[in-house]
């Protein structure tokens, strides 16, 4: 009534630890391959976003656009949303610039500077 364990079909330990070192050896690369595009994309995303940011920043102080504005700009097929909002003091201004990527809730940048007023 009692079975051998040589009769029953099935994997050896030694076949299954062969498997899974094959698939270790196949995965780690392309895992490695995947997160270096991941932070590439990311780079240059922030690059791009800080540029931005910056031309909006020299664009109001050289123009003294000292008004809140909002707009929306495409580079390289991506959306970017540019947020001005702008604090006047006693002779002081205060610039803030947020951008966005797409339709994202948290700014990818923020630059802020301050300007004396004078005639």
């Amino acid at each position: 009534m009692l079975k051998s364990i040589k009769s029953e079909t099935g994997h050896t330990v030694v076949e299954m630890l062969v498997a899974l070192a094959i698939l270790t050896i196949a995965l780690v690369p392309t895992v490695q391959f995947m997160a270096r595009v991941m932070s590439n994309a990311g780079a240059r995303d922030l690059v791009v976003a800080t540029q931005l940011a910056r031309d909006e920043m020299e664009r109001v102080i050289s123009e003294r656009d000292f008004m809140p504005d909002e707009k929306r700009i495409r580079v390289n097929q991506q959306l970017w949303q540019l947020a001005t909002s702008i604090e006047v003091y006693a002779g002081l201004v205060q610039i803030y610039i947020k951008v966005y990527k797409k339709n994202s809730s948290k700014p990818m940048v923020e630059l802020q500077t301050s300007r004396l007023l004078h005639d």
